[in-house]
């Protein structure tokens, strides 16, 4: 993981594992998260951006960091199928990787919750080097309300205490503050053009 540049919240990430009861899952099963995206009128660009941040989001939760993620072929994530109608693209992922299950669960959070951030988080590291840093902070307050908001409201997470809410929603934040030549297009495909993303075990074929 990016531990130089990324805090990980352990203990928090291993409740919201727990959460969505994949702390003891067998070792012959996988991962399997599926995001159904509406078809019609979906453009290679919008498609190839909200996949491509959605991979980086777990490039920077790998263990030695994105970069070394990138060069590690047999570390990355792989779409296992396509299905027609709505593309409903599934990512499998041996539950013996680095960062597996955990990993994926955040990024199904990262990308679950893409709606409720504003595309202004986009200029936060160059706002905070000059004259807009009021502005940006107001815009900060307001998208954490609103993963906050978001987050109590999950069935999955409603357990969850508050510290690790706090530290989950400071995580996801970070990722996102990453993310920024990505973040307003998919924000917008993330309203406009995804039907649902779930996160599933299955026993490997």
């Amino acid at each position: 993981m990016e531990a130089l540049q990324l805090s990980i919240p352990k203990n928090s990430v291993k409740e919201v594992v727990r959460l969505f009861k994949l702390d003891d899952v067998p070792s012959d099963s996988e991962l399997e998260l599926l995001v159904r995206i509406k078809s019609k009128k979906l453009r290679v660009r919008e498609f190839n951006n909200y996949i491509s941040l959605l991979d980086s989001f777990y490039g920077r939760l790998y263990r030695d960091g994105i970069y070394a993620y990138g060069h590690r072929e047999y570390s990355q994530l792989i779409i296992s199928e396509i299905q027609n109608g709505s593309i409903e693209v599934i990512i499998k992922e041996a539950i013996t990787r680095i960062i597996s299950p955990p990993g994926l669960v955040i990024v199904f959070l990262l990308m679950k919750y893409l709606p409720n951030i504003t595309a202004t988080i986009k200029n936060l590291a160059e706002s905070y080097k000059f004259y807009e840093e009021a502005s940006v902070l107001r815009e900060e307050r307001k998208n954490r309300k609103r993963l906050r908001e978001a987050l109590k409201q999950d069935e999955q997470l409603q357990k969850l205490e508050p510290i690790h809410l706090e530290k989950i929603i400071n995580l996801l934040y970070a990722l996102y503050a990453k993310e920024t030549k990505r973040l307003p297009c998919a924000i917008k495909t993330a309203k406009d053009k995804i039907e649902y993303l779930k996160i599933n075990v299955v026993r490997k074929k």
